[in-house]
Formats: C-alpha cells, structure tokens, sequence
C-alpha cells in the first residue's frame, strides 16, 4: 500500500478506528509542493488502495503566530504555486479560512483517513492534538521536513552535532529515494475550482495586516529553478567560500525549505548527483546542521526559551550577568540598526530589507546581541523577536536552534571572559582577519 514511503516515517494515531469514510483527507500544512511530499504520497496510495478519493485542504490562519506581511507573501506564493500544481494532477482539493483546528474539524466527519505532514512546533501539535480529538477516523502523521526521520535518526535529544552525524550518515542513502504521487482514479465531490481558490487568495491576501516589507515570493517552481541554479554554479565552491559575507556563495534556499516549497532529500539528492568538492560541507548543512535543529525541537519542549540551554551555559551565563557592558541597547536600537558596529548594523539591514541574513554574519549578529543586552533573557528574547520578525525563514526549527547556539547550545565551553563567560566568543576583529568585509559593508551599510 505504501511502499514507496519509508515506514518510519508514518505515525499513526488512533489506529483503532477502521479506514472507511467519503475521502483521504490530506492536511498540508509545511509541505507545500508535490515532488517528494511523503506525506501526499502516502495520503494519494492509502486513495488509490481502499477505493477511496483523496481530497487535500490547505489552512488559511489570520493568526498564525508571529506571522507578518513577508511570512503571508511567502506562504499565499507557495500556496497559489501547490493548487496549480495539484490541479495539473487531477487532485482534488480545498483552500478555507480559519483556524485549523475549526477548519479542519469540518471535514472530519466524512474523512476515513487524516493524513498531514509533521513539523514539531508547538502550535502545529497543539493544532494535531486539537483534530485528533474529534477525529472519528485514524490519523497518519508523516515526517517530510527532513531526510531521516527524527526518532529514526536519535530517539533522545543530542547533544551535539557530533553525537547525531554518524547516525545521520548512517542512514542517509536509506532515504534519499523518490517518491511518486499517484493520480487518483477517483474525484471527491464538491472540490475547489481554480478560479474560487484563486479569489480566496486573494481576498485573504487583502486583509492580513501588513508586518515587514516584501521580500518577493516562494512557491515550489521558484524554489526548484534556485536549488539547480545553486547546484550548478555554486556547489564546487561551497567548502571555500560559503562563509565569506562578502562572496555570494550560500544557496539561498532556507526559506524554501522553512515553506516545504522544497523537499531536502530532492535537494540532497540532486547534490549528490552533482558531485563536487563542496557536496561533504553542504550535506553537513542540510542534513546535520538542519536535523540537528529538528531533534532539538522534538525533544526539548523549551526550545524557544532559555531552559533549553545546556547547565553549563545557563550557569556561566547568569554568573556573569552583572558584568559591566561597554554598550547596552535597547531592541528598539538594534531593530533600527542603531548601533556603533558597521558590521553588525549591516546585518540588521540586510535582514529587515531582505528577509536573510548571510550565514556566518548570523551567528556574529546573534553573538552581539547577547554582548550588548542586560539580560540572558531580555538577550535571548531580542534575538528571537528579531528573528522571527524578519527572516523570511524564521519560526524554524533552524531559528530555534540557530539562537540558542548563540547562547551555547550544542556547543561547548570556552576560554572564560567578561559577560560571555565560557561561552563563544565573535568580535569584529575576527571578522577583519577571516574576510574582506569591505563589500558586504558598501552592499549593505549606510
């Protein structure tokens, strides 16, 4: 029935319940693509297996935490890109408006299956949790965010990079296959058409308040045309220069994968097809770096505050709290990029403009955040506000965890200094001696 989808990827919840109703009902929530969507796969073959239509509805949330007018831009991109896409296919589906739960609740009553797609945030299981208790229908939860499956990979919380790597490579080539979608024989009644999903669209794009500037759109083409465009002019490069600000070198596909407008085993895939010197340090970023972030958020239910900081680090942190600061801002300050670093205030500006932050230029602006505020929580606060707000990729896992590294997570201790403690230390120094910043400053400070 589901043999192209790896079963350690499928959850099952309320299994006693037998699989008989009017549709497959496939919630796509952080999928938002048909290549390699396990998650459709498996919702299409559980269709195709008992007979039954499939029906696939995506959520339209006024409310969607911490959402702004850049988060809505990307995501109404993903989502006119996905219903072209699925009616191109012959795939029945449904755009509605409202809260999830509510929304979905309505289609329970005739779904003999609820299929979504896994993403382990906190509003996405208090949502799972909400259906799953009026779900009169078993529910199948499958993880297509990353390429090996977080309990598969670790079935506790690492502790580092190191620790969860060769588990990863361990598994990787197991699930990098392509998974099809098949064409339902049959049609659920009374699905969208085109032209009303189109107009509900657009009329829900009308009404979310604005929040940031815009930063351009998504969708899975777009998101496609720039992980070829990347693997074929920017790989073989990508071990030398990918953490120099002022060389153009990243890949500039977070957002993508943030939005499931790209799935990483396509991404992975087709890198490793492409070969080159830089395939070792992107496969560390993708896979390593990314699932780390996953297993962090799974496991560790505070992972946006900073109970989730090793002993270690919180202690030093705290015992070092009243250390005199040469400079203090407020998140006003730094959200103006109203500091006396030119680097550091290029960075602000190249997030708030571009919704993207160069990679290494993130950690520095994470480092100085905890430098420059009085507080390990009023610094660890700041720095995810800001992160949320602006990175087109923020409310990530990736973000998560990129911001509590700030703070030594998945680290280890350092040398002991003032306010850092035996945390990490950055400074522009290193900054001057590692780079030319010259050109990042010209394309991005005043």
């Amino acid at each position: 029935m589901s043999e192209s989808v790896a079963a350690e990827r499928i959850h099952v919840l309320g299994s006693g319940y037998p699989i008989r109703g009017a549709y497959v009902l496939y919630w796509m929530q952080s999928a938002m693509r048909l290549t390699d969507n396990h998650a459709l796969s498996h919702a299409a073959q559980l269709s195709a297996h008992h007979d039954i239509p499939l029906l696939v509805v995506v959520c339209l949330d006024d409310t969607y935490p911490d959402a702004t007018d850049r988060s809505h831009t990307w995501f109404l991109s993903g989502v006119s890109d996905v219903i072209l896409s699925l009616a191109d296919a012959g795939i029945a589906f449904q755009v509605v408006r409202g809260s999830p739960p509510d929304s979905i609740a309505s289609l329970l009553s005739e779904a003999a299956v609820l299929v979504t797609d896994d993403k382990p945030l906190r509003h996405h299981r208090a949502w799972l949790s909400a259906c799953c208790d009026v779900a009169t229908c078993p529910v199948h939860v499958v993880e297509t965010a990353v390429v090996v499956p977080v309990s598969y990979a670790m079935e506790r919380e690492a502790y580092s990079a190191a620790v969860l790597r060769p588990r990863l490579m361990k598994a990787l080539s197991r699930f990098l296959d392509p998974v099809p979608v098949p064409r339902p024989s049959r049609k659920v009644r009374g699905d969208m058409e085109l032209t009303e999903a189109k107009h509900l669209l657009g009329a829900y794009a009308g009404d979310v308040a604005p929040g940031t500037t815009h930063s351009g759109g998504g969708g899975e083409r777009a998101a496609l045309s720039q992980a070829n465009s990347f693997l074929h002019t920017a790989l073989h490069r990508y071990d030398t220069c990918r953490n120099d600000p002022s060389q153009d070198c990243t890949s500039h596909l977070s957002a993508y994968l943030h939005y499931g407008q790209l799935s990483p085993v396509t991404l992975i895939r087709d890198a490793i097809r492409s070969g080159g010197r830089g395939l070792e340090a992107f496969i560390e970023q993708v896979v390593v770096r990314r699932e780390l972030a996953f297993n962090f958020v799974h496991f560790n239910k505070d992972y946006d505050t900073v109970l989730s900081l090793p002993s270690w680090a919180s202690q030093t942190l705290l015992a070092h709290e009243n250390d005199a600061r040469e400079y203090i801002y407020t998140i006003r300050e730094l959200e103006a990029a109203e500091t006396h670093d030119p680097y550091w205030n290029a960075a602000q500006r190249q997030m708030v403009f571009s919704g993207y932050i160069h990679g290494y230029m993130r950690m520095y602006w994470g480092k100085k955040i905890l430098e420059w505020t009085s507080s390990l929580n009023e610094a660890y606060h700041t720095a995810l506000s800001l992160n949320n707000t602006y990175e087109i990729d923020g409310r990530d896992p990736n973000g998560y965890a990129g911001v509590a590294w700030v703070f030594g997570k998945h680290d280890r201790p350092w040398k002991e200094r003032d306010i850092f403690g035996t945390i990490r230390y950055m400074n522009d120094r290193g900054l001057e001696r590692k780079f030319d910043m010259g050109p990042y400053l010209q394309t991005h400070g005043l």
